[in-house]
């Protein structure tokens, strides 16, 4: 592939971008805690607030 451009190195502002794209992926915009998980479109919020039951930590 001679055409083939190299990929762009991660620079410190593109990593912190990366990083906080994926912690608001994570957040639940219902109870606003971070699941460890990314919240599945089709639910919109985490399982826990999707089912109505109460957080366990």
């Amino acid at each position: 592939m001679a055409l083939a451009l190299p990929v762009r190195p991660m620079t410190p502002a593109r990593a912190a971008a990366l990083a906080a794209a994926m912690r608001a992926r994570r957040t639940c915009p219902s109870c606003r805690t971070d699941c460890g998980y990314c919240i599945p479109r089709s639910l919109g919020m985490c399982v826990p607030c999707a089912d109505g039951a109460p957080h366990t930590v």
